[in-house]
Parts: structure tokens; C-alpha cells; sequence
């Protein structure tokens, strides 16, 4: 849906510069706006891989603790992730083609062998394929963006880096949480991920907070930018819920939990994660460079519309 939306954004923003007597723009300024536009959308489509990813491994970890019910949403997810690396495989132009051959041939052996791994294997091979994609999603936003609108960089790191590998943190912390709940004695290396995954997350934790924080004192130029992905945190409680669950799980003494309330606990919280990506990906695309936004407004048309 977010790349849909992005497309829709590019569209408005092409009918808009028709009427603006597009022929005597100045090139580099339409280029740029362009290739920041694709970059997005392409930002946008490594999102919702990732995401499926994600519930690929949830669900294929449910499976291997033996609940069959995740069975058919198995046969969905991988039929959605094939069909998604297809689209990237597209992007010769502003992807590595040899990087994005190897995410897929990794993915095509994990989703062929991971009923032969044991669990902690299976997890740790999505979670290697997740982030690899949550780099080229970064090193994608920011060659989009590139060094004509500096004013948008913190955004796009809060949204593209900070929210990105939260979320993700987030799914880590459900599928092994989630695994261990139903073992009697877990291992030592899966303990250790668990730890491993809460320190992470906060850290990425205190990222958000901070830029949560700071949100008041922004000029008004950049609290724009930022408040639709602050406020969806804010509504929704999301960092202290999560922290909450941290809590709870560093208590945690054996499987006395029930596995099942867990994971609908840190879909929640994903979820909210992932509006707040969604909206912070909408802000940082309605946000043109300033040199952009002064050609629009000084063209005749956009006078004659002003008033």
C-alpha cells in the first residue's frame, strides 16, 4: 500500500509540473525529483519485503515448534516474497543487479530447506537475509537522496534506519521470545540472541525517544516533516509498550508465559511500527528539495493558482 501511495504522490506531483509549463523547468531540478521519487518507492517495496520476510520467519518458527495452524499462511508469504524480489530484479538501473541475484538465490534456498534446520538456524538465516535488505533499503534512501535537500536526512534516518531496525528488532524479539515459551529447557545460543536482540532494541529504543523528545524544539519547517510519524508513535503508546515487554521478558523465569498473548502483544507493536513507517515514508516523499519548492511557486501558474 505504502508503494502504491508513493506512485500516486509521483503521478500528482508530474500532472502538477504540466501545469506549471514544465518544458522550461530547470532539468537537473525534475531529474533529481525524479530519481528521489523512484528511490522511495523503491524504499517503499523493500518495506513490505522485509515485512513479509518477517512473517515468514514468525511463522515458520511456529511450524517448527509444531503448530501446523501458520501452515497456509506459509504457502501466501512465500508466493508474495518470490513475486517481490521478481519486481527488484527490474531495478538495474538504481539497484546492485548482483547483489539483489544473491538476496534472491538466498532466499530461494532458505524457502526450500528451512523445514530441514532447526529453529535457532532457520531464524538466523532470515534475520541474515532481513539485514542485508534493511542496508540496501538505507544505502537506497540515501543515494535518493543524495546532497540536495539536507534539511530531509534526519527524517529519513529516524524512518529508514532507526523505525526500519526497531521493527525488525521488534520481530526478533516475538519469534524467539515466542520459541523459547515453548521449550522447557532453552539452549544457551538461544538465551544469548535473546539477549543480544533486547540490547539492540534499546538502543534503537533510545534513538526514537530522543528524537521523540527533541520533536518540540524543531523548527516548524522540520516538525512537518516529522509529527505524522511521531503522532501514529505517540497514539499508539509504542515505545513504552515496548519497553514494557523488555521488561517482562528479562524477568522472564522458564515457559510460564503464554506463547500465544506474546505473540499478539508484539504484532501489535509491529504493527504500530509499521504505520509510523508508512506515514514518516509519506512525509519525507511530500517533502521536495527547496529548490524545487521555489521553482513551483515562483512559476505562473502557481501564482495564478495562489490566488
Amino acid at each position: 500500500m505504502a508503494y502504491q501511495a508513493l506512485r500516486k504522490i509521483a503521478e500528482e506531483f508530474d500532472q502538477f509540473a504540466e501545469e506549471v509549463a514544465f518544458d522550461n523547468a530547470p532539468r537537473d531540478l525534475i531529474r533529481r525529483h525524479r530519481n528521489r521519487q523512484h528511490g522511495l518507492a523503491l524504499c517503499a517495496q523493500m518495506l513490505s519485503l522485509i515485512g513479509h520476510i518477517q512473517h515468514h520467519r514468525g511463522a515458520s518458527l511456529a511450524v517448527l515448534a509444531g503448530d501446523v495452524f501458520f501452515e497456509q499462511r506459509l504457502v501466501r508469504l512465500q508466493h508474495q516474497i518470490r513475486n517481490q524480489l521478481d519486481q527488484l530484479l527490474l531495478e538495474k538501473k538504481q539497484l546492485n543487479l548482483q547483489l539483489v541475484l544473491g538476496l534472491y538465490q538466498e532466499w530461494l534456498t532458505l524457502s526450500r530447506q528451512w523445514r530441514q534446520d532447526k529453529p535457532l538456524t532457520n531464524y538466523e538465516l532470515h534475520s541474515h537475509l532481513i539485514e542485508q535488505l534493511l542496508r540496501l533499503l538505507w544505502q537506497t534512501a540515501r543515494q535518493s537522496e543524495g546532497d540536495c535537500f539536507v534539511e530531509g536526512v534526519p527524517l529519513m534516518r529516524f524512518v529508514l534506519n532507526d523505525l526500519a531496525r526497531l521493527k525488525e528488532l521488534a520481530g526478533q524479539m516475538r519469534g524467539l521470545v515466542c520459541h523459547r515459551l515453548y521449550l522447557t529447557e532453552p539452549s544457551r545460543r538461544l538465551n544469548a540472541r535473546i539477549v543480544y536482540s533486547l540490547s539492540e532494541a534499546q538502543r534503537y529504543i533510545a534513538n526514537v525517544r530522543a528524537t521523540m523528545t527533541n520533536f518540540v524544539a524543531l523548527p516548524d519547517s522540520q516538525k512537518k516533516l516529522f509529527d505524522p510519524a511521531i503522532t501514529v508513535l505517540a497514539r499508539e503508546n509504542i515505545i513504552p509498550r515496548l519497553e514494557a515487554v523488555i521488561t517482562r521478558v528479562q524477568s522472564l523465569q522458564g515457559g510460564k508465559s503464554d506463547p500465544v498473548n506474546y505473540f499478539s502483544l508484539m504484532t501489535r507493536i509491529m504493527t504500530g511500527l509499521e504505520e509510523a513507517l508508512q506515514q514518516g515514508l509519506n512525509g519525507i516523499s511530500r517533502s521536495p528539495e527547496p529548490a524545487l519548492v521555489a521553482w513551483i511557486e515562483g512559476s505562473p501558474k502557481s501564482s495564478i493558482h495562489d490566488k
